[in-house]
């Protein structure tokens, strides 16, 4: 029978996957929540905020970055999130150490650290039903003063558990480099929050302060009490040393050349 080849230009060739892709692209997926958490759906409604409270079953856990997605203008037309919750893996804890490391406290606990170029995160192992009442660090600088850190003076940190009605200190030290507050907040940044194995942790989010804005600062231990680690490996392509001594030898001759400008226009101080 013979093939008829006038109905040939109007077969749909589309890749039904790629178009998928390309429609669901858009729509923001949420691979893991961390109670308490709140998901804002688009629209501006108050309805459109669900929150999310802590569950009964073991939390995952918590160590995903924070995503900001699109502004509220761009989320207007969104309506649905698919949302996943992953199971935890056997090697959670990597995410833990990324350009950091475990130490041992003197009190027998495991610290783990990890960091990025703008902040540092600590993870200190907590006892059953070991209480936490307050985490300070002593001399931290406001968001403003974040890229104005000069001198050698040290922050101290210091993290006060509870057991029955007598305080407990959990974690104390001086921090090898000066941090700030996160913008809007009065205090330290903590949380406590459980590994897959339901065992708890004290979380402290602390932010790198700088000499001057456009410097990273790598830190090679969470607390001056420890062993320095080399971690120049891993951030050969982002923050070679010789590059950010140079910025520091920078950023100290600016900031003695405004001194100098400030005490000629004021006069010698008394």
């Amino acid at each position: 029978m013979p093939i008829d080849y006038s109905k040939w230009d109007h077969i749909d060739d589309s890749d039904d996957d790629e178009s998928e892709t390309y429609e669901t692209s858009a729509v923001p997926r949420v691979t893991r929540l961390d109670a308490p958490s709140q998901v804002t759906f688009g629209g501006c409604g108050d309805n459109d905020v669900i929150n999310i409270q802590q569950s009964t079953s073991a939390a995952l856990p918590t160590n995903s970055p924070v995503v900001t997605n699109a502004s509220s203008a761009e989320q207007s037309g969104a309506t649905t999130m698919t949302t996943s919750v992953a199971k935890a893996s056997v090697n959670e804890t990597k995410t833990w150490v990324q350009h950091g490391g475990m130490v041992t406290t003197d009190q027998d606990r495991k610290l783990y650290w990890c960091q990025d170029r703008y902040s540092i995160v600590l993870r200190l192992e907590l006892k059953p039903e070991e209480k936490v009442s307050r985490v300070t660090v002593d001399g931290i600088l406001s968001h403003r003063d974040r890229h104005t850190a000069m001198g050698t003076h040290k922050q101290h940190l210091k993290c006060v558990g509870k057991s029955g009605t007598t305080d407990t200190v959990l974690l104390e030290g001086d921090l090898p480099h000066p941090v700030h507050l996160a913008e809007d907040d009065e205090g330290v940044d903590w949380s406590i929050v459980r590994d897959s194995h339901n065992t708890r942790y004290l979380l402290i989010t602390m932010y790198k302060a700088v000499p001057m804005l456009g410097v990273f600062l790598w830190w090679k231990r969470p607390l001056m009490e420890f062993t320095e680690v080399d971690i120049e490996g891993d951030h050969k392509k982002t923050a070679a040393s010789q590059e950010f001594l140079s910025a520091w030898e920078e950023a100290h001759k600016m900031f003695r050349e405004k001194r100098q400008q400030e005490q000629s226009k004021g006069g010698p101080s008394s």
